[in-house]
């Protein structure tokens, strides 16, 4: 009596289970990128969160009765409810050494 036994599998034997993996991998930084995206859009619009310079110029200019120093750049602002924020540097102020 002679067994016949089945041919060897031809290539990469698990195929199927490294397809699957990867494709589950992609899908989870997909939509972990796609959530950080979501995100970081929901906080810019309840915050009102700028790094646009001459927005926050604009913003500070606003905020701040006196007038800027000459030669000032706006950083960052944000407003949260009540507070408001904007974030500016001027390179008078440092060349001098005043404090604001």
């Amino acid at each position: 009596m002679t067994s016949t036994q089945p041919a060897p599998p031809s290539g990469f034997p698990r195929r199927g289970v490294a397809l699957g993996c990867g494709l589950l991998l992609g899908l989870g930084v997909g939509s972990c990128v796609t959530a950080g995206y979501y995100l970081l859009w929901v906080l810019r619009q309840v915050t009102g969160f700028t790094l646009d310079s001459t927005t926050v110029a604009a913003k500070a200019q606003t905020l701040l009765k006196p007038q800027l120093p000459g030669g000032a750049k706006g950083m960052v602002s944000f407003n949260r409810g009540p507070i408001e924020f904007a974030g500016v540097i001027s390179r008078d102020l440092i060349s001098t050494g005043h404090n604001a």
